[in-house]
């Protein structure tokens, strides 16, 4: 093989790689826009972290047509302060982890593909919801009874009517 040809592969092999790169980053970029609304307002610091972690399912809604399913990527944690909410490593470019302190969330009751779920409502970015299942709402709340910090149970119980 001449160097010609050589260099011509090269060249097309590194702008096909470069022309995904980019595609795949733009896409990255876009799908992210909800989680990055709510990483302005409740990125985790540093000095938070998790007692306790569940891996489980969610998606993020509102502010715009459409939705984002983070199914089996996401991990919850909490502790006496607040809800933990992260992506798993390989999903996590583009989505900081989020800490979401208990007296700036709410949780009503949703429906989601016909099953019942738990919707969490943010005070700090009203119109955005992050909906999960049942079980992972009755597992803060029981994380919370054990910690036996958590001052407002009403915060982390479903709405009535």
């Amino acid at each position: 093989m001449a160097i010609g040809a050589f260099l011509e592969q090269a060249y097309l092999a590194t702008v096909g790689v470069l022309a995904f790169a980019g595609f795949y980053g733009f896409a990255l970029f876009r799908n992210s826009w909800r989680w990055r609304r709510l990483a302005e307002v409740y990125a985790a610091p540093d000095d938070q972290r998790p007692f306790k972690q569940r891996w489980t399912n969610m998606v993020l809604e509102g502010l715009s047509f459409g939705w984002v399913n983070y199914a089996g990527i996401t991990l919850f944690g909490v502790n006496r302060e607040g809800v933990f909410v992260s992506l798993l490593p390989g999903f996590s470019l583009m989505h900081e982890p989020l800490f979401f302190r208990y007296e700036e969330i709410s949780l009503a009751p949703a429906r989601w593909l016909l099953q019942d779920a738990c919707a969490i409502e943010f005070r700090g970015c009203p119109g955005l919801r992050l909906i999960t299942n049942l079980a992972t709402q009755r597992w803060i709340e029981q994380q919370c009874e054990e910690f036996g910090s958590f001052s407002a149970p009403t915060a982390l119980s479903p709405r009535n009517g």
